[in-house]
């Protein structure tokens, strides 16, 4: 019963976040990009899975964190970039983040509800804490004490943020 309510109410906060405005220089090709980028990342992600039962997001998105940082890879590691194509996820991330810089960044100051910037925050930590539920669930990640301490840490920030009392 728990996990239908905490179901339910992620299901609101997604369903209320705010995209941006027509005014704030989002246009319908600009909303078009995004959407055909997504689908592409989409796509070449299952098509990786399917294709190869060793590759999981979880191992495909580490060995892109380790390329971002110039970490040296291990023999998995190098074996989860050649068959996952570890490189093209990159190039589709790198342009669908652009595109949404484009979207959300630099123009979310223009934004005219005032509560954009907690929305916002508030959504990053529920992608953190729901980051580390889909590793447990669908790739069978194993957090450890840190992981949980992150993750209460970015809920409880949610809070403080969403529910702190404030002047009217």
């Amino acid at each position: 019963m728990q996990l239908l309510k905490l179901r339910v109410q992620l299901q609101h906060l997604f369903e209320t976040f705010p995209f941006p405005a027509d005014d704030t220089g989002l246009t319908p090709e600009l909303t078009d990009r995004i959407r055909h980028l997504a689908e592409q990342l989409d796509t070449h992600r299952k098509a990786r899975q399917a294709a190869f039962e060793t590759v999981t997001l979880t191992g495909l998105y580490n060995v892109l964190e380790k390329l971002r940082h110039g970490e040296p890879l291990t023999a998995k590691d190098k074996l989860i970039h050649e068959l996952g194509l570890v490189s093209v996820l990159k190039s589709l991330h790198d342009e669908l983040d652009a595109a949404a810089l484009a979207a959300y960044g630099f123009v979310a100051t223009l934004q005219e509800e005032s509560n954009f910037g907690r929305v916002l925050a508030a959504y990053g930590g529920i992608f953190v804490a729901g980051s580390l539920v889909w590793g447990i669930a669908l790739d069978g990640f194993q957090p450890d004490r840190w992981d949980y301490t992150g993750a209460t840490i970015c809920l409880i920030g949610v809070a403080v943020i969403m529910f702190a009392p404030r002047p009217a």
